[in-house]
């Protein structure tokens, strides 16, 4: 909760925590939460997200008598693997050669030449 208290407390002080439509949490997101007591961590497709309280943090919450043996909502996914993967398809104009990738298997024709693009394995 306090991770989204942080985006408000950003929101009403014109502090721009995010970019990529909100996405991504940048280096001031990051500075204003751990000024308030939260352990964050990297994540290459979010930024400064990931967000934990430090020790300090729970002991304030324990001592107002939040109890911290409760399970967090978050869970955190685990990795696919390779045979859980989506495959990707790679479609190549014979004449062109323009290129078009794509996880799913399509009936394409490429828009310069107006021939059928083949799926290149």
């Amino acid at each position: 909760m306090c991770h989204e208290m942080i985006h408000l407390f950003c929101l009403e002080n014109a502090i721009a925590d995010t970019c990529q439509k909100g996405r991504y949490h940048n280096a001031t997101f990051k500075k204003e939460a751990e000024a308030r007591g939260l352990r964050i961590e990297y994540d290459r497709a979010n930024g400064y997200s990931t967000t934990s309280p430090t020790e300090a943090f729970a002991a304030k919450l324990a001592e107002s008598g939040f109890d911290m043996t409760v399970r967090f909502a978050r869970i955190t996914p685990s990795q696919k693997t390779s045979s859980e993967r989506v495959k990707a398809h790679k479609y190549v104009c014979p004449l062109c050669g323009q290129e078009v990738k794509t996880t799913a298997e399509l009936s394409l024709i490429c828009g310069h030449c107006e021939v059928p693009m083949n799926l290149e394995v």
